[in-house]
């Protein structure tokens, strides 16, 4: 029996406690995600720029146009692990919880970003354009992500919230 065949048994065996676990962790995991996303969204495509820049030696990785695509990838890859991976880990409700996280991901992953820009603008002068694409992202993929969970195209029911799954089931036709 595998590591992971175990903690299945042990959450199965006691549902109460593995339920308050998952509702502990939904929102450091959900932070998690975005992080370990954005960073490997940002860093990817500036990997690539540099093989580019070996291969094609007149690409310019200072383009905007280049920053600005990296820098929104990266924000909308954050956006929609925050809601996927919330609402994946969370035990019962989880369009709910990911119509809250859609929500989150818009006013506070987003918005943070974009008024903690502003309100550096103000003192500096500086234009941090790649942070503000970068929260741009982030709400516009916070959004598809719960667009997607709520017409369903992407299950989220992992472990347990079996009521999804018995009307997933009674909606199917039967093959014959």
């Amino acid at each position: 029996m595998t590591k992971f065949q175990k903690l299945i048994s042990f959450m199965e065996k006691y549902p109460n406690l593995s339920s308050a676990i998952r509702w502990i962790i939904f929102l450091p995991v959900a932070f998690f995600a975005v992080m370990i996303v954005e960073f490997l969204g940002y860093w990817g495509p500036t990997i690539m720029g540099i093989v580019l820049d070996f291969i094609w030696f007149g690409f310019d990785r200072n383009n905007f146009w280049y920053v600005a695509g990296a820098s929104f990838f990266s924000g909308f890859m954050g956006g929609a692990a925050w809601v996927y991976c919330g609402s994946l880990i969370a035990p019962t409700n989880s369009k709910v919880i990911a119509y809250i996280l859609g929500c989150a991901g818009v006013l506070f992953l987003a918005g943070n970003r974009v008024f903690v820009i502003l309100s550096i603008l103000t003192l500096s002068k500086e234009l941090y354009l790649t942070d503000i694409v970068v929260g741009i992202g982030e709400a516009v993929g916070a959004v598809i992500m719960t667009y997607y969970i709520h017409i369903g195209d992407i299950k989220i029911d992992l472990i347990g919230d079996t009521k999804m799954d018995d009307e997933a089931d009674a909606n199917t036709p039967r093959q014959k």
